[in-house]
């Protein structure tokens, strides 16, 4: 899946990010079921070398939490490995 996609998730005005710690930056994303019919691959989350969706609740810990949260990895894979 292009990172495209991704980065148009983070220009939304609904997404807010959470945190930005150890160059991963979390975003609280809101996912549309026209994304997820048109995106997710049989009910996975897309995943891609500098970007992932994931639910909220297993970020968190807290199990009562509902939503997805996008993990932006670019600057950690970039002082990692350098550039691609």
């Amino acid at each position: 899946m292009p990172d495209k996609i991704f980065l148009s998730l983070i220009a939304l005005k609904s997404t807010v990010m959470l945190s930005n710690f150890g160059g991963r930056v979390l975003y609280a994303v809101k996912i549309t079921p026209a994304f997820r019919n048109k995106h997710f691959v049989h009910g996975r989350m897309p995943v891609a070398y500098d970007f992932e969706i994931q639910e909220k609740a297993s970020v968190t810990g807290n199990t009562c939490d509902i939503g997805y949260i996008l993990i932006d990895k670019r600057e950690q894979n970039f002082s990692r490995f350098g550039a691609k």
